[in-house]
């Protein structure tokens, strides 16, 4: 499968600024997949709660019934990038992935969901996006212009 980009605009230019950024892909046999970036009225991953806490929140968030898979925290991939927490799910019809990082007061979240029953190629390229997943805090300079709405193209996204 060859995972695509839903033709949406990435930036979402909603008057309040409830989501700052949102992109939403797919896969032949199922797969689907949405990264957002939404404001947070925390600044850091520890102040959403402890990991088990975290993951039955979103767990009630699940369809049901529903189960709670695993619940990890994903250390920081460089000096730079943040933690992450990486929560798995699985439900009557489909398999999720959550990761999630929230620093400068943004929520950081990728959303990986599968078929109950994905094929193995479907499966790998699913963990391959997971994987890739990080999250980084932004320089002064971009936070002033994201929370303006106007990033600088080539600089700050």
């Amino acid at each position: 499968p060859t995972w695509q980009l839903d033709p949406a605009p990435p930036r979402v230019g909603q008057p309040q600024h409830s989501m700052l950024f949102r992109v939403v892909g797919s896969a032949a046999g199922g797969g689907r997949f949405e990264a957002t970036v939404e404001p947070s009225l925390k600044k850091q991953l520890a102040e959403l709660g402890s990991l088990d806490a975290v993951a039955q929140r979103y767990l009630a968030l699940q369809q049901q019934p529903a189960a709670l898979l695993g619940a990890t925290k994903v250390p920081r991939p460089n000096m730079f990038g943040l933690q992450m927490y990486e929560l798995r799910f699985t439900g009557p019809a489909q398999q999720r992935v959550v990761r999630l990082a929230l620093t400068q007061s943004r929520l950081y979240q990728l959303v990986v969901s599968l078929p109950a029953e994905p094929t193995r190629e479907l499966e790998a390229e699913a963990e391959a996006l997971v994987a890739s997943f990080e999250a980084y805090p932004l320089n002064i300079g971009c936070l002033r212009g994201s929370n303006a709405g106007a990033p600088l193209p080539g600089v700050c996204y």
